[in-house]
């Protein structure tokens, strides 16, 4: 497990989605997944935005927290590793 930061999510109705780390980035990587505040959200994209289109904005919240906690090796922009390890 690793600590990657607290996170402030923007949602526009127009779907985009920004993530911003305000504890942890490194670098221009806000998350392994996120770069300047831009997630590669490779095949939720389709479900987010249709939870977006649909109003359904504690369901995307939901969904968008999972992103934040979960690190795909295949998919990374940057590896895991540049983040502290958790201590617990």
């Amino acid at each position: 497990e690793f600590c990657l930061g607290s996170y402030r999510i923007e949602i526009s109705l127009a779907g985009d989605i920004r993530i911003w780390n305000l504890t942890g980035a490194v670098g221009a990587y806000d998350h392994p997944h996120i770069y300047q505040g831009r997630p590669c959200l490779g095949n939720t994209r389709e479900g987010i935005a249709k939870l977006i289109g649909e109003y359904q904005f504690v369901a995307l919240v939901y969904v968008l927290l999972d992103f934040l906690k979960t690190v795909n090796p295949k998919d990374w922009r940057v590896p895991i590793v540049y983040w502290q390890e958790s201590r617990s």
